[in-house]
């Protein structure tokens, strides 16, 4: 079983850190555990995970999203017992069971809607024959999801400099755009090519950087 690298502190670490083998983070892994069990407290899920081979889950990340879970009610507390008459223990049921698909959640237990304009763009590169940044802003914006010319216009950036995207006519002088399309054959899966805070491109469906390229050594 691959372990998920998610570090022993809290905050957000580089998604080639946290993606394993089959694009899995940390919250996909507490969602596996809470299905699997059912009811569950705080200590037989950690065993859980870590009987798995995901041991490098920490307890604040468990911990912090069983809280989201809690707040958006897919599951609510089951039992309270005391410790020594001091501290409290809590029990959880699950009980709305939406899939496989772990529930993105806001702090408040809210639909998070973070990753999203990025999934409509990457969704948008295969709809489109040809587009330039305007574009295909214009077709990744949806009623819940609204993504500014200029994020569209980084992520062509980005995506063009690490080989997924053809310049299929220059910027003209007076307004016109580049348009690009996506290349046959760089359609590399349903999760979409990720731009790290430190400029480097990472594709989760492949699970590794793609650019700068770095050369693999035997």
């Amino acid at each position: 079983m691959s372990t998920v690298k998610s570090g022993h502190k809290p905050g957000r670490k580089p998604v080639d850190l946290v993606a394993a083998s089959g694009y899995r983070t940390p919250q996909d892994c507490v969602w596996e555990a809470v299905r699997a069990l059912k009811q569950f407290d705080t200590a037989s899920l950690e065993r859980w995970l870590k009987k798995q081979g995901y041991t490098d889950i920490n307890s604040h990340t468990a911990q912090s999203y069983i809280k989201r879970l809690l707040k958006g009610r897919y599951i609510e507390v089951a039992s309270i017992k005391m410790l020594q008459g001091i501290a409290k223990t809590y029990s959880y049921q699950l009980v709305i069971d939406i899939g496989i698909q772990a529930p993105r959640l806001t702090k408040d237990g809210d639909a998070s809607t973070q990753g999203l304009g990025r999934e409509n763009l990457w969704r948008s590169m295969k709809i489109l024959d040809a587009f330039n940044y305007i574009e295909l802003a214009q077709t990744a914006t949806t009623a819940t999801v609204a993504v500014k010319p200029l994020t569209a216009q980084d992520y062509i950036k980005h995506l063009y400099r690490a080989g997924y995207l053809q310049r299929v006519s220059e910027a003209r002088c007076g307004g016109g755009l580049a348009r690009y399309r996506l290349i046959t054959g760089k359609s590399t899966g349903p999760h979409p090519p990720m731009v790290q805070r430190i400029k480097q491109v990472f594709d989760p469906n492949l699970n590794k950087i793609v650019w700068p390229f770095v050369q693999e050594v035997d």
